[in-house]
């Protein structure tokens, strides 16, 4: 390692005492202090093991790695996160002096990265060890008490700290972590996707990869107000979906009730009987929508109980407490308590009924929708953190779910869909996104580093849209995922409905490719992607991309132009191809016989693509 050399342990223990092992290095080693022992081991990553001398069982409050290098003129962060916030604190003035915390709420990894002016990966590190709640704090450049900056000596500082809130790690024989260090990655992107692969060569993930979890999808969600939903409206939706392409259909909240986006006060989440006024027949609704080819998912919030809701007082003792009081969220639900065997029990015996409608699979949400202090209720716990209980939970929901329905497909989000968790479900769908394309992409391009199926939120537009524009949202939504609708289709100008209906048609045809294909990042800036299979690779320029770079060996290549480019220059080794251009509708407009030249360049229409098949 060329700028990490080096790290310090302060082990924090439940009678308030500390050990500080200092000048931790990537090496076998052994360090005692005050009757315990830390063992470090590097194989690529560095192992750490920390026992009593006697073998004696102890109670970790918490472990804290410190690290202290060199300041150096970042261009870029990227901070513990789900995959939902992160983008926020791409600047790293934003970070000087402060900590970034990963909690209840947002069950993200233990990761960071830093990068240079070219955004590649100067240093990257992360924790592979139990996932809980975790603090990021940079002390240099740091604040003052008067709020100015602070340089220690020219210092970068910084640490990682689990468990962070009040919580504490608990007992053990011996505690162990390892820690992920790499240098010089060509950006985040890869250097996450490089810890997720020592993720699973030290304990290994089992994804179930179904080709129902890749289908373009729509939900009911952006276009009416929850009160508004009804049967109706979700099928006249269907039939329109299917002809456009879609595969799925996603009721929304609210089908039960007054849903969170209601303006009334009173809510019936958590007992998940249909509102009859809605849907008078949901298992009939199930039915037509799969008579139309189509699947469908139900959404669910398991652990989300309404005070006025049936089952409130059957479940009352089950509750998260924080501080001595029920825990309520914003949304004006409680939760049941994650870390309480009894209630993770009560959530999984209500599958049989929501399966009981007839719908291909589930939309399950709002885990992270909850209180991210130590549940103070007196029932029984089991999960030292909260973010260790909904873990649990998701384990346990998806192989309950797996059971009751083999052929099940489950959505996850990303707030807890993280390197561990993301194996319990068939999709983990990128954070809330309405109207705002780019945050979209950044939320779904995190996971796609660690997780095989990734779903766009869903796409919403309105009649102002210019055509071209549109074509560019539906570029973006199917470079970084499974493209996801939520508009009501009905009210789609023609042009509209051509275009939704193309680029969809493409992302079908090449559904392999998207999918099952590596995604990857041509440079550290990220305006240029490409996904590969091996025959056929897809490549998608965006932002003011004005340069790619053509792969060899491939039969063909698609070029899909997200800028205002009308001409791009290429980087290739020379060969004769065939080129056809297609506009933002799709249609051809253009074709050539040519030979590329490196550094030459090529005519491909803005908000189009186009399609060079190699002699």
């Amino acid at each position: 390692m060329a700028y990490f050399d080096r790290l310090n342990v302060l082990v924090s223990l439940s009678d308030g005492s500390f050990l500080r092992f200092q000048d931790i290095t990537l090496a076998a080693a052994r360090h005692e202090q005050d009757g315990f022992i830390l063992e470090t081991a590097w194989d690529g990553l560095l192992h750490l093991r920390l026992m009593r001398q006697d073998g004696a069982r102890f109670t970790l409050a918490k472990v804290c790695y410190e690290f202290d290098l060199p300041l150096k003129n970042f261009q870029r962060f990227l901070v513990p996160d789900c995959g939902r916030y992160y983008n926020r604190y791409f600047t790293p003035l934003l970070s000087w002096g402060r900590t970034i915390s990963v909690t209840g709420g947002n069950h993200g990894n233990p990761f960071v990265a830093f990068m240079n002016h070219h955004h590649e990966a100067v240093l990257a590190l992360g924790l592979l060890g139990k996932f809980v709640e975790l603090a990021f704090t940079i002390t240099s450049p740091g604040r003052s008490r008067r709020n100015t900056l602070v340089v220690q000596n020219g210092r970068f500082r910084f640490s990682l700290e689990q468990p962070a809130g009040g919580f504490q790690l608990g007992q053990y024989d011996r505690y162990e972590e390892v820690l992920f260090v790499a240098e010089g990655q060509p950006s985040w992107f890869h250097a996450l996707r490089g810890y997720a692969g020592a993720y699973d060569r030290l304990y290994g993930r089992k994804f179930e990869i179904l080709e129902e979890a890749s289908h373009p999808t729509w939900c009911s969600w952006v276009p009416w107000n929850s009160d508004d939903l009804d049967e109706e409206k979700i099928l006249a939706n269907a039939a329109l979906a299917k002809e456009l392409g879609i595969g799925t259909i996603i009721i929304d909240d609210g089908w039960y009730g007054p849903g969170c986006d209601s303006d009334s006060l009173a809510s019936n989440m958590g007992d998940y009987r249909p509102d009859p006024g809605k849907f008078p027949d949901l298992a009939g609704t199930a039915k037509k929508i799969k008579e139309l080819g189509l699947q469908g998912l139900l959404w669910v919030a398991p652990l989300a109980v309404s005070p006025e809701a049936m089952c409130y007082n059957g479940r009352k003792d089950l509750l998260m407490m924080e501080d001595g009081k029920l825990w309520r969220s914003p949304s004006g639900f409680h939760d049941l308590c994650p870390c309480c065997p009894a209630a993770r029990r009560a959530i999984l015996q209500q599958l049989p009924d929501l399966l009981a409608y007839g719908f291909d699979g589930l939309k399950v949400d709002l885990y992270n929708n909850i209180s991210n202090k130590p549940c103070t209720a007196s029932h029984p716990h089991d999960c030292a953190t909260t973010t260790e209980g909904v873990m649990v939970l998701m384990r346990e929901y998806w192989r309950r779910l797996k059971e009751l329905k083999p052929d099940a497909v489950m959505e996850s989000k990303n707030n807890y869909a993280n390197v561990y968790s993301s194996q319990f479900g068939s999709m983990t769908r990128g954070g809330d996104s309405p109207f705002d394309i780019d945050n979209n992409f950044w939320n779904c391009v995190y996971p796609r580093a660690y997780t095989p199926i990734v779903h766009n939120d869903y796409l919403c537009w309105t009649p102002a849209e210019d055509e071209r524009d549109l074509a560019i949202l539906l570029i973006k939504q199917i470079t970084a995922g499974v493209p996801t609708i939520s508009v009501d289709l009905r009210e789609l100008s023609k042009a509209h409905r051509e275009i939704l209906r193309a680029w969809l048609h493409l992302f079908n045809q090449y559904r392999r490719s998207f999918v099952h294909g590596r995604l990857e990042p041509e440079n550290g800036v990220m305006d240029v992607w490409s996904v590969d299979d091996g025959e056929t690779a897809i490549i998608s320029l965006l932002h003011d991309a004005k340069e790619f770079h053509f792969p060899a060996g491939r039969k063909r290549v698609l070029v899909l132009n997200a800028t205002n480019n009308e001409v791009v220059y290429i980087r290739t080794k020379g060969g004769m191809v065939k080129q056809e251009n297609r506009d933002h509708r799709l249609r051809p407009v253009a074709q050539y016989e040519c030979i590329l030249t490196d550094r030459g360049y090529r005519p491909i229409p803005p908000a189009g693509l186009a399609v060079f098949t190699v002699e």
